[in-house]
């Protein structure tokens, strides 16, 4: 028997490599790379962005020079959560994990990593997954599910504004705070340009996670 780790990103990734730096701690930890999956569904999710960005870019009503920052929105959140609300799209989606996940075998066992929407997509397929790790979870801001299949270990950053405990709705889930946060990035304020730590993105470098992946394994 094998045990997997199974990775979903969360909305506006356009990066098939979005874990790599997961991945590169979970090796060093001494995980086998054959039993890594990352899932990356962004190129579903991208033409219908394309054709509102154009749709944007082409309306003379449009103010130009704050494209950019609408576009950001959209690439953040607002095309990828709205196309979920589509069957087809979802359909497309569960098939990208089925296709993913092909050599997953039924003795086989295997842990949920889930980022940000991801974790809703996640809850949502209903997942035969032994263990679910979520990263920058949203579910206390949308209507959540009643329960959780399984047994969940969520991690949250004090200064991700997306994510937060969950213990206090899901008896079956452990809250870890992550304190060893990736580097810091520039981010416009103003006129000026910040360094602030990139909190609802940190879970990806976070030893912390990288570890509790490992201790998720069977023994």
């Amino acid at each position: 028997m094998t045990h997997y780790s199974v990775i979903l990103h969360g909305a506006a990734e356009r990066s098939p490599n979005y874990a790599h730096a997961l991945i590169d701690n979970l090796v060093k930890l001494g995980m086998e790379p054959q039993t890594i999956i990352p899932v990356y569904y962004g190129d579903i999710l991208q033409p219908f962005e394309n054709s509102v960005i154009k749709a944007l870019a082409t309306n003379p009503l449009t103010v130009r020079e704050h494209l950019q920052s609408v576009r950001s929105f959209l690439d953040q959140f607002a095309t990828d959560i709205f196309q979920w609300g589509n069957p087809c799209i979802q359909a497309k989606i569960k098939q990208r994990v089925s296709n993913s996940t092909i050599q997953v075998g039924e003795t086989d066992s295997w842990t949920l990593i889930a980022h940000s929407w991801g974790c809703v997509i996640g809850t949502q397929l209903r997942p035969t997954a032994v263990s679910m790790i979520l990263l920058g979870c949203p579910l206390r801001l949308i209507p959540s599910p009643s329960s959780l299949p399984t047994s969940v270990s969520n991690f949250f950053h004090s200064d991700d504004l997306i994510a937060s405990p969950l213990a206090g709705l899901y008896p079956n889930c452990t809250d870890y705070e992550v304190v060893d946060a990736g580097p810091p990035t520039y981010v416009v304020g103003g006129e000026e340009l910040v360094l602030v730590p990139d909190a609802h993105n940190c879970y990806w470098g976070s030893l912390q996670v990288a570890k509790e992946v490992i201790r998720c394994q069977p023994a």
